[in-house]
């Protein structure tokens, strides 16, 4: 039974990961825009309104903290990859 489970994670995790990679590519492209119009990296508006919805999509405090952290760390490394 934990096999299977493992399998089923590691299918998450190449889906997880290939988005992540696309979601790169955007970020650059962005990244790219804002140096073009003199814009800011950070956008505090933007991360706030982009961890009020991952929230709701949260059932409870543990999940929400568990998204959010992992979020943080994206929205790091979104920032660093645009400067």
């Amino acid at each position: 039974m934990i096999q299977e489970y493992r399998k089923h994670l590691d299918a998450i995790d190449d889906k997880v990961a290939s988005l992540l990679l696309e979601r790169l590519q955007i970020v650059k492209k962005i990244g790219d825009e804002k140096k073009k119009q003199g814009i800011a990296v950070l956008d505090k508006g933007r991360e706030d309104k982009i961890k009020e919805r991952l929230s709701r999509l949260c059932e409870g405090q543990h999940e929400k903290d568990y998204v959010l952290a992992i979020y943080e760390k994206i929205m790091m490394e979104s920032k660093n990859m645009q400067k």
